[in-house]
Parts: C-alpha cells; sequence; structure tokens
C-alpha cells in the first residue's frame, strides 16, 4: 500500500511513497542504533560544529521548506519561515550548550543516609 502526500485543502495528490516492508524497517532500526552510539563517542567539538551545519542547512533551504509545510499542512508561508528559523535557532543553542547540559553529575545521596 503507498503512503500518499496531499494538499489539505483541495485533496491535490503530492507524492506517493512505497511502504517499507518489516525488514527494511529492522534495518532503518539497526541503523539508528549504531548511529546513536556512534554520536555518543562523538567529542563535543565535533557535534557542535555538525549542529551549526543544520542551522545553516535549514536557513539555507528556509523558503523551500516553508512551501513544503504550506502544501502538505496548509501553513502559511511566514509561519513556516518563523518554524524553520526556530529549528535553526535550536540547533545553534544546542551546539552551544549541549556540553553542559549532559556534563556527569554527582547523584544525590538517598534520603536518611
Amino acid at each position: 500500500m503507498a503512503i500518499q502526500s496531499s494538499i489539505p485543502a483541495t485533496g491535490e495528490l503530492l507524492e506517493e511513497f512505497a511502504e517499507g516492508t518489516t525488514e527494511e524497517t529492522a534495518a532503518i532500526i539497526d541503523q539508528v542504533a549504531a548511529a546513536g552510539q556512534n554520536w555518543r563517542e562523538t567529542s563535543f567539538a565535533v557535534r557542535t560544529a555538525l549542529m551549526r551545519r543544520a542551522a545553516a542547512e535549514l536557513r539555507s533551504h528556509q523558503d523551500d521548506n516553508a512551501r513544503t509545510m504550506s502544501l502538505e499542512m496548509g501553513k502559511p508561508i511566514e509561519e513556516g519561515r518563523g518554524e524553520i528559523e526556530k529549528c535553526a535557532w535550536v540547533c545553534e543553542y544546542d551546539a552551544e550548550h549541549a556540553e553542559g547540559f549532559l556534563r556527569d553529575e554527582p547523584a544525590p545521596a538517598p534520603a536518611g543516609k
């Protein structure tokens, strides 16, 4: 069964996507798990650079992505641009602060001890 993307306002078909098999889905899950393990072992300097690059990519394709949001969700294009800018800002914020957020902290002593 194909998965369809259509314009909410008109019902016009935008694109069809083939549904993945159970095996394909399991392979993707395995790839994601491996990528997650690699990310855990990636330095914060590399992570920071990648998150800043993600922000730049979001901004460089802002108009195309806002148009897609408009077509697929009915979101006004200007709101889509704002949402993309917010996502880019979050990428930059995380790039700047992730190391501090993920710093090891000692666990509090159990109550009564």
